[in-house]
């Protein structure tokens, strides 16, 4: 006959009831996730801070005097990074 020691112990040897083992794997697990989601935050982190850096200002012209006399008024355009679609002045 069976009793309730010898289930325990028969179902803890199958590896169904082993509560330690599990709480250590759940605890592994939430680590893991933890670390994956603060690697994720600090690269987003770091990707915006190096985008927003080359696009996100404006770049104020000071008035000048052409070569024929004309003279230009001070304005404000956007930064002069290569992309001729994102600028103020641009249409299609």
């Amino acid at each position: 006959m069976f009793g309730p020691s010898d289930c325990a112990a028969y179902l803890s040897r199958m590896g169904v009831n082993n509560k330690h083992q599990k709480k250590e794997e759940i605890k592994r697990n939430t680590i893991q996730v933890t670390i994956k989601r603060a690697i994720l935050v600090i690269a987003g982190m770091g990707t915006l801070l190096a985008s927003s850096a080359s696009w996100a200002y404006d770049v104020y012209v000071s008035g000048y005097t052409r070569g024929n006399g004309t003279y230009v008024v001070p304005y404000v355009r956007s930064n002069p990074d290569g992309n001729p679609y994102n600028n103020y002045g641009y249409f299609r």
